[in-house]
């Protein structure tokens, strides 16, 4: 590699030293990128800008250039040099602030490194007095790598510092973790997979991702679709297939290769075996996509664990989700750009599975297959088998090249990795005119479980109002709110209706789910005063819906918000339930913690005397 090839961001890893303190050095979690052309700096301008970036005195300042070989992507190994040599970077280094003048680019004259090698990691030593410790909060962001700045508001930092702490924890090789005992151990640290699967306490119960992601909504309803499958020679090549992983396997790698090239095949796309780093676990098949502009990181579309047989050896669904955690971590650019979907493909024998997993706080894994498709050879007379599953692949043929496609296209703001928390369900239709809204908070939930969010209407306004909250809900008592609503009793409702309002495949995947669009209500949870204050008003609300034949069902002091209007001191909110007495109903999983009506059941029809009861319970004692 010749100093006229090199390009890109030089990437500089600091280290904080402390004077007259028994504290160990601090490693930042991410090295900085100096914006300088390689060619033309000098290592005092590189050492300039580090004293600037860090708010040091430059004279406090050491670059040092480590002997081996390093690149931005080897932090953890810089790390582990550090502590074995007791923290002496003299011992692993050469110290080149001395030469200042010197162009950057004399540092790999020397050097031999792969024709595609990325600039090399300097390590800046700075060393801090007393004065300069960093206060206890700060240091705590710092060490799971927030970077706080004027868009990453208090509101928005414990989703940024959840997300950061995900990326910590450590976990077992993908092999190894999909032992039971090893999946069972990391599922029972503090950032498990967010995958419907527990160990000894139940982690949250995450939001479905297709409301984040059209392209699983879009995969489902094509798996379910009853249009006809015109693509002959997708059928005759999954027959093939079909026909290969009949065979019975004793050994988990015999068949890689026989099912890569059926693969590659059917879904007309490269397949490779990759290792997430240097030295690091391979994967069975991925397929990646490698942007051509920054961040240039390859992205991982599919992901492809095979094991000869069902149970044999480990899962390779869990292994999936591992290695897609291993894969993700090590492309920090690209996945603080985006939540990074990535389609999940196990194959055990004669047996597939397919799951569709995003990364926001934390990593969320859902099956988009039903159970596990069988693969095997079918019946004679059978063709429509042979069909159902050539169907499956059709649908992941098109979803990966959907998001290839996305990956392609993905523009993120500099410095700015908010978006990457928030669905891409991002617009609505308002008096026959599309709106559309930027994403700003959770409401309610600062995890993967959150359905409520507040937004900001992009150049419109509805009302006198630009902010929003939308909400994702499986049913909704439209009827209801708006009934409610007329009487200044509920928010304004803007939108209920389709997620992806302009997307009629993804709808169909979407099920009964919708989006809801409403008044943001400034004020605050109602207390036992403010029900006890306004009951009149409250029971008027009971009223009108009973009058009309309908119920809430959910009435409680946390779906009630005191508001500053006094014509309209009190909204009620949270109309999922409710509807038409005899009709509607409770749904399953109801919180054990509520003191609800004592005939109140899971999927129990909801009745009148349960909005009064809860009426009642309004103005008591909690």
């Amino acid at each position: 590699m010749t100093t006229t090839q090199l390009k890109g961001l030089i990437p500089v890893a600091v280290v904080d030293f402390f004077i007259d303190d028994h504290r160990p050095p601090f490693i930042y979690p991410r090295p900085l990128l100096a914006p300088f052309n390689p060619q033309e700096t000098t290592i005092d301008q590189v050492c300039d800008w580090v004293a600037e970036e860090s708010k040091a005195d430059k004279r406090l300042v050491t670059l040092w250039k480590p002997k081996e070989y390093l690149t931005r992507k080897n932090m953890k190994q810089l790390r582990e040099l550090l502590k074995v040599n007791d923290y002496n970077l003299e011992a692993f280094c050469d110290d080149i602030t001395g030469d200042g003048d010197d162009p950057f680019s004399s540092l790999l004259a020397d050097q031999s490194r792969p024709r595609d090698a990325k600039l090399p990691l300097l390590v800046a030593q700075i060393l801090k007095g007393p004065e300069d410790k960093t206060s206890k909060r700060k240091r705590n962001d710092q060490e799971i790598g927030v970077e706080m700045n004027e868009a990453m508001t208090s509101e928005l930092r414990p989703l940024i510092k959840r997300y950061k702490q995900s990326l910590l924890g450590e976990a077992p090789s993908p092999s190894v973790a999909a032992q039971p005992r090893e999946y069972y151990n990391f599922q029972n640290g503090v950032s498990p997979i967010v995958d419907g699967r527990y160990a000894s306490r139940r982690p949250v119960v995450a939001a479905p991702i297709v409301i984040y992601d059209s392209i699983f909504a879009t995969f489902i309803a094509d798996v379910n679709s009853s249009e006809p499958l015109d693509d002959d020679d997708l059928v005759r090549q999954t027959e093939k297939f079909m026909e290969s992983v009949s065979g019975i396997r004793c050994v988990e790698n015999e068949s890689y290769t026989s099912n890569r090239v059926g693969l590659k095949r059917i879904l007309e796309i490269a397949l490779e075996s990759m290792a997430t780093h240097t030295d690091g676990p391979e994967s069975d098949h991925i397929i990646p996509y490698l942007r051509e502009v920054e961040p240039h990181e390859a992205a991982a579309l599919g992901i492809i664990e095979e094991k000869a047989g069902v149970g044999k050896s480990g899962d390779a669904a869990v292994q999936a989700e591992f290695y897609y955690r291993l894969y993700w971590k090590e492309r920090s650019d690209l996945l603080d750009a985006s939540f990074s979907s990535t389609f999940l493909v196990g194959l055990m024998g004669p047996y597939l599975s397919i799951s569709g997993a995003i990364w926001t706080t934390d990593i969320i894994v859902q099956p988009l297959v039903s159970g596990l498709l069988w693969l095997g050879s079918p019946p004679l007379i059978s063709d429509v088998e042979i069909i159902r599953v050539a169907r499956v692949f059709g649908a992941l043929k098109k979803g990966l090249k959907s998001l290839r496609d996305r990956y392609r296209s993905l523009d993120p703001p500099a410095g700015n990795i908010l978006g990457r928390f928030f669905p891409l369900a991002t617009s609505f239709t308002y008096s026959g005119k599309k709106v559309s809204f930027k994403y700003q908070d959770y409401i309610k939930s600062k995890s993967a479980s959150c359905l409520v969010f507040s937004a900001i209407l992009d150049n419109e306004v509805i009302g006198n109002e630009q902010q929003v909250v939308v909400k994702f809900v499986e049913r909704y008592g439209k009827d209801a709110h708006e009934l409610l609503e007329k009487e200044g009793l509920a928010p304004k409702l803007y939108y209920c209706g389709d997620i992806w309002h302009d997307d009629l495949a993804a709808n169909k995947g979407c099920g009964s789910r919708q989006m809801i669009v409403m008044e943001y209500v400034r004020g605050r949870a109602a207390t036992r005063a403010d029900c006890t204050n306004h009951y009149e008003g409250l029971s008027k609300a009971v009223k009108l819906l009973h009058d009309k034949g309908m119920v809430h069902g959910d009435l409680r002091r946390p779906n009630i918000i005191a508001t500053d209007d006094p014509n309209a001191p009190l909204k009620i909110l949270d109309f999922d339930w409710a509807g038409m007495q005899g009709k509607v109903r409770y749904p399953l999983r109801l919180s054990k913690e509520v003191r609800w009506e004592p005939s109140v059941r899971d999927y129990a029809l909801i009745e009148y005397k349960h909005d009064d009861f809860m009426l009642c319970r309004l103005t008591a004692a909690l």
